[in-house]
Parts: structure tokens; C-alpha cells; sequence
């Protein structure tokens, strides 16, 4: 590949054009520099004023759900329904969700230890249930609403859980 040498003549700069070319410089970063203090000042906010006839009515509402992380979620929610809405209400949650609910108590599993179901079946007893059968760490009952918080906690009891449902 061959390259060719050429030269071009620059010549010498007048001092007009070196006068010129400085103030071009200045302006162009004058230009630059402007933009950048646009935009600090803090915006004042615009006045709102409603008239009272506008204002929303406050609802009431209910307190958050206080849960138990040893109780599934829709074990938990019918627990809630039945606090604060009373037991109609908790038969209809259970109605919805086809849960087990005969009179105040609901069918259940308990998980916990093989060692300790003798020492379950009995607390489960005292607190109104009725011990269904068991299998391993597993404990099925009906237990009465308003003791599932108090049997979760239990040491023993891992988790409580509502049945398998068989799917047609």
C-alpha cells in the first residue's frame, strides 16, 4: 500500500483571528456552564385550598390481623373473623373456604413429634377438642376457635394446619 505525503500549508495566524477564536472559546463555555445553575432553587409549592364540602368522610377501619406464624393462613384468618366479627361470621368464613367447622370447632392437623402426641391429645381434650386419629407427628382433631392461638403456643406443636382435601 502506498501512502502519499502531503502537506498543507497552515500559515501563520494573524492576531484578529487569535482574538476571535479566544472569544469563541469564552463563549462557548459561558454557554456551557449557564445551563447548570438552572433548576437549584428550591420550587415553592402551590397553594391548595378545598372547600369543605370536598373533604372525604374518614371510614373507620379495622386493626391489622395479628397473626401467629404456627397457624395457616386461613386458620389465622377464621380466628379473626371469629374476634372481631363473631361466630356468624367465622361459620361463613369457614362455609367459603371449605373448611370442616362442626358447633365453635374446626377440623385441624397438629404437627409436632411422635414423642409428644399422648402429651397433645391430652391438652387438646382439655381445651374442648376431639382427638381424631394420629399418624407419625401428626394429630388430627376439631378444636374449638377460639383455643387455636393457646394451643400454638405450645412447644410441642410445630404447626397447625387444616386437612388435605381429597380433589374429585
Amino acid at each position: 500500500m502506498k501512502y502519499m505525503n502531503v502537506k498543507i500549508p497552515l500559515g501563520k495566524s494573524s492576531g484578529g483571528a487569535w482574538l476571535w477564536r479566544s472569544i469563541g472559546l469564552i463563549l462557548t463555555v459561558g454557554f456551557l456552564f449557564s445551563g447548570c445553575m438552572v433548576g437549584t432553587e428550591e420550587p415553592t409549592p402551590p397553594e391548595m385550598t378545598l372547600p369543605v364540602d370536598d373533604l372525604v368522610e374518614v371510614q373507620e377501619t379495622k386493626s391489622p390481623v395479628i397473626t401467629n406464624p404456627k397457624l395457616d393462613s386461613s386458620l389465622n384468618q377464621l380466628l379473626d373473623a371469629y374476634r372481631n366479627d363473631g361466630m356468624a361470621e367465622a361459620q361463613s368464613f369457614a362455609t367459603t373456604h371449605g373448611m370442616v367447622l362442626e358447633g365453635d370447632s374446626v377440623q385441624v392437623v397438629i404437627v409436632t413429634t411422635p414423642q409428644a402426641i399422648d402429651k397433645l391429645t391430652v391438652t387438646v381434650i382439655s381445651l374442648g377438642g376431639e382427638v381424631q386419629g394420629h399418624y407419625k407427628g401428626q394429630l388430627q382433631a376439631l378444636v374449638p376457635i377460639d383455643s387455636l392461638e393457646s394451643l400454638a403456643e405450645l412447644q410441642d406443636v410445630q404447626r397447625i394446619s387444616e386437612p388435605s382435601q381429597p380433589i374429585p
